[in-house]
């Protein structure tokens, strides 16, 4: 079977996420007419004879039938063109038409991308086995996502479009198992990685990797990548069990964690191998105590330091309030979850945690506290408490719980949905699309 019936055989479809001042239904309008199919624009009235253009719409689109939905995240200006899924050659043919329009009317930044739905016609080819059966493990041991990122390297650590290559390592059946096994490997399921598996369940996969400043203007690098992943994935498919070759890179990412595998065995280990990371419970260096804790702790813990690369930072467990408590991390590209952070830094999705003093750029935090001296900047705010003395400068903040009050300082960026503290100090470039006021007698300044 040749290249070109693979290729040919292929269905896809495109997230295109742009900037442009122009009107909405002018985009659409325009959109129509330069591709030849129509565009839909999801509106919701916001007055009497006003409308504004929704986002994440259940609208379906087919391959002659878009939609256009604003993306706030991005700015007010920030849209996303989705298309439906298209036989190979018309979504190459398509593609072309949106990426020369964008050019010519459109910008993007780093905060913008192009994501790609890719499956198989099975009327046209025969596909080896079921693709929802894809072999996640060896298509992420072999993916060479250094193609990808020569043409797009600002994406090479977006915290969005995160590396397969970082697999997940299951400790405790390596330490009671000898033996070389895949299944004590995991693969990120996330949809914030280059690939998100987690539409397999949906018989296709998503592609996130590409985008950026520009991108509109690498045709030639976005179809070279297309073509790569369709290829690629075939032949995933093609030769879905793992070979000698794949064996040796597991045994590489046992060697690469053997460390961690030892810390994991042996608490005591910690300051050896790790001499930059302290580990205390209750803030307290007693080695019986730790000891004690580490069978319940170590499965969290060695996640945490593998999965943010953290290799010099201080960890607490506060056993009064069951809590894990890290101070002066560094992440880059990272994710965390129920913990308190404390004076760390860099860029990472974070969820249901407590902040203090920290400094995060590009991030994203979901269901969070942030209690004070937290200076968040060009991320995404979301469902969170924000006290007093925190600020978000050039942030996307959305919540629609009342509990979830803000009263920390706004500069920049946009206020989707908040109930916002009336003393709260927002800039004039502060763009609100819809928020509450809430008074200071319904709470307590602290």
């Amino acid at each position: 079977m040749g290249k070109n019936d693979v290729l040919n055989a292929a269905r896809l479809g495109f997230e295109f996420e742009f900037i442009s001042p122009s009107d909405y239904k002018k985009i659409a309008r325009k959109l129509s007419e330069h591709c030849g199919v129509r565009v839909l624009i999801p509106e919701v009235v916001t007055g009497v004879n006003k409308y504004a253009l929704k986002y994440h719409t259940d609208l379906d689109v087919t391959d002659d039938i878009w939609k256009l939905e604003i993306d706030y995240s991005g700015g007010d200006k920030c849209y996303e063109l989705i298309t439906g899924v298209m036989a190979y050659k018309d979504a190459i043919k398509k593609l072309g038409l949106v990426l020369n329009w964008l050019s010519e009317n459109a910008i993007t930044d780093d905060r913008c991308a192009i994501h790609v739905n890719m499956s198989y016609d099975e009327t046209m080819i025969k596909l080896p086995i079921d693709f929802m059966l894809l072999n996640t493990l060896k298509f992420c041991l072999n993916f060479d996502e250094d193609k990808v990122y020569k043409a797009f390297p600002k994406r090479r650590n977006s915290v969005f479009a995160k590396s397969i290559k970082k697999l997940c390592v299951n400790y405790y059946d390596i330490i009671t198992d000898a033996t070389i096994n895949e299944v004590y490997i995991d693969v990120p399921k996330s949809k914030y990685y280059g690939v998100n598996f987690s539409k397999l369940k949906d018989g296709y996969i998503e592609f996130r990797y590409m985008g950026g400043n520009g991108y509109e203007k690498k045709k030639k690098d976005i179809i070279d990548n297309i073509n790569y992943f369709i290829l690629y994935t075939f032949s995933i498919l093609e030769n879905n069990k793992l070979n000698d070759t794949d064996y040796d890179k597991i045994k590489s990412i046992y060697k690469e964690y053997q460390k961690f595998i030892d810390i994991y065995k042996n608490v005591n280990k910690i300051n050896e191998l790790l001499p930059d990371v302290d580990f205390t419970i209750d803030l307290l260096d007693n080695k019986e105590i730790i000891n004690t804790y580490w069978s319940m702790l170590r499965n969290k813990i060695i996640n945490i330091l593998v999965d943010n690369n953290l290799t010099k930072c201080s960890i607490n467990y506060n056993s009064d309030i069951s809590r894990i408590e890290i101070k002066n991390a560094e992440f880059k590209s990272g994710y965390i979850n129920n913990v308190t952070l404390y004076d760390c830094s860099g860029d990472i999705i974070i969820q249901d945690s407590d902040l203090i003093g920290c400094d995060f750029v590009n991030s994203r935090l979901v269901n969070c506290e942030l209690i004070s001296n937290n200076t968040i900047k060009n991320s995404k705010v979301e469902d969170c408490i924000v006290k007093y003395n925190n600020k978000c400068i050039n942030c996307y903040i959305n919540s629609l719980s009342k509990d979830k009050e803000f009263h920390g300082k706004i500069e920049g960026g946009i206020i989707r949905n908040g109930f916002i503290g009336e003393e709260v100090e927002i800039g004039d470039d502060v763009i609100i699309i819809s928020m509450k006021k809430i008074s200071n007698k319904k709470t307590n300044k602290k």
